[in-house]
């Protein structure tokens, strides 16, 4: 009769597959948890999604007994929106403001004008009856003070603009948010370039010193392996009584 510490060669293999079943479920709850957690993010598109609106408020309560010495106010209103799944890095984000002086045009469209900008995608138009004559920056400044957004997570901001009643027909206002998905890779600066900022970007490299980036043949910039993204808006405000 055996002994009751000998175990049979059935309950020994019993204990090695109870074992090995353990393993391979530790196994993949490791792998599902690195794959949705770590994997998945890092891989997940990153489209930032910005939403501009401009309103008209008024003539200002100035104490200017001269009317068009009075100021007519405009609210900005952005936000940024983070839907992805992986952290994202603001760089340096702008909006400027023009105010526009427009005049009657005679009644043509400049059919050549209209094909190229469709098909340089900028969100540009020409119109019939009205060509702008005037432009002027009236406003700058930074869109957000957050430099991350967290997953599913949004940055908003709000400002007032004041323009010179009479002196313009609209105001319109551009906005430019570049944004990583790594930090401290990249750097970006803001120069006043021919009569508007424009974008600089550097590689920050271990030693924490500066290369600036080369453009690509369109004159952007591109960098998928830090994520790189870029995105714009534009809105425009009638200032007519």
């Amino acid at each position: 009769m055996a002994a009751p510490s000998e175990r049979s060669f059935g309950q020994v293999i019993n204990i090695w597959v109870q074992t090995a079943g353990i393993i391979v479920a530790a196994v993949w709850a490791g792998y599902t948890f690195i794959y949705k957690e770590i994997v998945v993010p890092k891989s997940a598109p990153v489209n930032i999604s910005v939403d501009l609106q401009l309103k008209r408020i008024g003539p200002g309560g100035l104490s200017a007994t001269d009317q068009k010495s009075k100021l007519v106010a405009v609210e900005l209103r952005v936000s940024a929106t983070n839907p992805s799944t992986r952290t994202v890095y603001l760089l340096p984000s702008l909006w400027i403001a023009y105010g526009l002086v427009d005049r009657a045009s005679e009644g043509t469209l400049n059919k050549k004008t209209a094909v190229q900008l469709i098909n340089e995608q900028q969100g540009q138009y020409v119109q019939m009856y009205e060509g702008v004559v005037e432009s002027h920056v009236v406003a700058v400044g930074s869109l957000f003070p957050d430099a991350v957004l967290q997953p599913n997570e949004a940055a908003k901001r709000s400002n007032i603009i004041y323009v010179p009643a009479g002196n313009f027909d609209r105001l319109t206002v551009n906005t430019w948010l570049i944004t990583t998905s790594t930090v401290g890779r990249i750097a970006l600066e803001w120069k006043w370039d021919d009569g508007a900022p424009r974008p600089i970007l550097y590689h920050i490299s271990k030693d924490k010193q500066r290369t600036e980036m080369k453009k690509d043949p369109d004159g952007s910039y591109s960098d998928p392996e830090n994520g790189l993204q870029g995105a714009r808006s534009q809105a425009e405000v009638s200032l007519w009584q």
